[in-house]
C-alpha cells in the first residue's frame, strides 16, 4: 500500500493575487491623475506657445 502524505491546507494563499490587485488598483487610481497632469501640461505648453 501507497502512503499518500496530505499536505496541511496553507491558510495563508500567496500573495501574488493581492499584489496584482493592489498594482491594478493603483494603476487605475493613478492614471486618471497623470492623465490630468499631462493634459494640463499640454494646455500650458499650447498658452505659452
Amino acid at each position: 500500500d501507497r502512503c499518500y502524505i496530505v499536505q496541511p491546507q496553507n491558510p495563508n494563499p500567496p500573495p501574488k493575487l493581492s499584489v496584482w490587485q493592489e498594482r491594478v488598483w493603483l494603476a487605475i487610481m493613478i492614471a486618471p491623475a497623470l492623465m490630468i497632469q499631462a493634459l494640463w501640461y499640454h494646455m500650458l505648453l499650447l498658452f505659452l506657445l
